[in-house]
């Protein structure tokens, strides 16, 4: 998995981290990753040189699907967060700050869910499963 500096640094505690790490772990448990890999490799078979504006078109006509794998990583992550000692309600007071930073053109052509659904998510998730 990777995580970027940026994502570190936003995240306020080991807890928010936690969180974010066990989130890409499903990712790659899911098989998120495989699919994607065998998407791009397809595409580059089928169109060549055109691939990258195909799997720019491909992202964009899937964009709810992989939105839906976002929130499920989401959920999954805050489980295997609190399966290993960390508050899984980080998660939620992450999407609220990080809530704070999107716009609707980002949310229209994002593969990643707006953070105020993925917070109303989790949040549901965690009231529902944990108490």
């Amino acid at each position: 998995i990777f995580i970027t500096t940026g994502i570190i640094d936003f995240a306020s505690n080991d807890d928010e981290l936690s969180c974010i790490i066990g989130h890409e772990i499903y990712h790659n448990e899911l098989g998120h990753i495989n699919k994607l890999i065998r998407k791009e490799k397809t595409a580059k078979n089928w169109l060549g040189g055109f691939a990258d504006w195909g799997l720019i078109a491909s992202n964009i006509m899937g964009a709810s699907f992989n939105q839906e794998n976002e929130v499920y990583c989401d959920l999954y992550g805050a489980d295997l967060a609190i399966k290993a000692g960390y508050d899984g309600k980080a998660s939620a007071r992450f999407w609220s700050r990080m809530d704070q930073e999107n716009n609707a053109v980002e949310k229209m052509l994002s593969t990643h869910p707006f953070s105020d659904e993925r917070l109303e998510c989790i949040e549901e998730h965690l009231e529902g499963n944990y108490w």
